[in-house]
This record gives C-alpha cells, structure tokens and sequence, in this order.
C-alpha cells in the first residue's frame, strides 16, 4: 500500500471522484456545503482535499472575470454580424437562386468584381478553414486533457492539462483520427452534403445538451435562463432536421456515459475497500497536523 505523505494539492492528483448532487430549490451555498459534508461523512472527499475551480479556462486569462465574458461577447456579436451579413447579401442579389448555388459568396465577388475570382475566393476559403482547423485541433486536444485529469478519459491524456502546457498525446490522438476519418471519406467517396452533414450532427447534439444544462442551472424567472429555453427550442429544431446522421454522434455519447458509469462504479467499489479507509485514515492525520 503506498504511503501518502502529504494532503493532495489539486483535485487532479488526488484520485479523488466526488459527484455532488445539489437541491436547486434550497439556496446553491446551503446545497453545496451540506453535499460537501455528506461527501466527507461518506468517505468520498478526503479531509483536506483542494476543490478544483469552476472554470477550467480561467488558468489561461489574466483576469478571467472580466476577459471570459468579453470575448464571449465580442465572439458572439463578431460572428452574428458576419453571417447575417453574408446571408443578407445573398438573398438580395443572388435572389431565388441562393439556394441552388454552390458558392454563393464566390458568385457575389464575380458579380461585383468580374473575371475569374473563384479561384482567390477558394485560397482565401482553404486559408479560412485552416484557421478554423487549429482552433479545433487546439480545443479537442486541450479538452482530451482535461477530460483525462478529471477521469472522463484514461489518465494517460492527462498530460498537459495546466495551464500553459502542450496537451501531445491528447493532440497525437486527435490528429491520428482525423486522418483516419479524412482517409475515410476519400475512398468511400462521401460528398460536401454528408460531410456536413455529419458535423452537424456531432455540433448540434453539444448546443442541446449545453442548453437544457443550462435551463437546469440558471436561476428561474430571469433573461438567461429564458434565452437559454429559446435557444434550447431553437437547436432542438435543428436536431430533428439531421435526421439519420445523429446516429453515430449518439453512439459517442452513450458509449461516454456507458465509461462514465463504470468508472464511478470502480471508484465507489475501491472506497469501500479497508485499503483506502487506511489511506485516508493518514490523510486525515497528516491533514490534522
């Protein structure tokens, strides 16, 4: 049995998995202490244990309060405007045939230019997309991490979850798939319309879990959580729209959660076990001293 020397300094490296179950209809500080103490009480959360923060970007910004909101804003307000544009612009020049054009933006810059600009707007296209591609890459790789520190995912991605550090393995991962689904869909010949498709059905299934979690937790009877029903409407029309390519996004998530549970099982099996009650027998000690 290993010996632990000192009290767990974060929540990561403590091995620690506590799932608080909070009663939203008493106030969110009485709930949070009173499931921390049955936490405690039931030998979950050993004494001493460092909680982790509620916002594991915050590590990356100076001022997290006032930069998170901020850019969240402008993001929002950047790409509303840019999109609504485009479409604006489309509908009144191109006209009915907005929709049966393949490149409806290529069209506006050959009408309003002339000559042979498709082929800068497919540089500027590929440019664009790569851009995109390594705020994705970057996203999955960072989130592989965390999901591995906070054991959604195997320890193994852990490394490089801090802040500030390269996530390789998780990125290794991540890049090893892409070019696995990109060998894919070359030799099986798969179209714009089913590739597109088929993201859709990976984004929208996030937007409808994200905004029923926040219908669940946001205060009632205020503007955020009314936006929140709205745009939960919104996505869930959507998601009827993707139809059969929704299939293999669930099959991810009910293959999460089947790990999930697992996982919780283990760890709820490994705290009844005489071994850990000793181990945290010294921490207690240790965390007395």
């Amino acid at each position: 049995m290993p010996r632990a020397t000192s009290v767990p300094k974060s929540w990561a490296s403590s091995g620690v998995d506590v799932h608080l179950n909070l009663d939203l209809a008493t106030r969110p500080r009485q709930g949070l202490e009173e499931s921390l103490r049955e936490a405690i009480r039931g030998g979950r959360l050993p004494v001493g244990t460092r909680l982790p923060s509620s916002r594991a970007l915050a590590a990356d910004y100076r001022r997290p309060a006032r930069d998170l909101p901020r850019v969240t804003a402008i993001a929002l307000v950047v790409v509303g405007v840019l999109y609504l544009g485009v479409a604006a612009v489309s509908l009144l020049v191109l006209g009915p045939a907005t929709g049966s054009t393949e490149a409806p933006l290529a069209e506006l810059l050959a009408i309003g230019i002339g000559g042979e600009v498709r082929v800068l707007t497919a540089v500027a296209a590929v440019l664009l997309t790569f851009g995109a591609m390594n705020a994705y890459f970057a996203g999955a790789a960072k989130l592989g991490a965390a999901l591995g520190r906070d054991g959604a995912l195997p320890p193994w991605f852990a490394r490089g979850s801090s802040a500030g550090e390269v996530p390789r393995r998780s990125l290794a991962v991540v890049s090893g798939m892409a070019s696995a689904a990109l060998a894919v869909v070359a030799v099986a010949g798969v179209g714009p319309r089913a590739s597109v498709l088929l993201t859709t059905g990976s984004l929208v299934l996030v937007y409808v879990l994200g905004t029923a979690a926040a219908i669940r937790l946001l205060p009632r009877d205020t503007w955020s959580r009314r936006a929140a029903i709205v745009a939960f409407a919104a996505v869930v029309v959507l998601l009827l729209m993707t139809g059969l390519y929704l299939l293999w996004t669930l099959a991810i998530a009910l293959a999460a959660v089947a790990y999930e549970r697992r996982r919780r099982a283990r760890s709820l099996s490994d705290a009844d076990d005489p071994r850990t009650h000793a181990e945290r027998a010294i921490l207690e000690r240790e965390y007395q001293r």
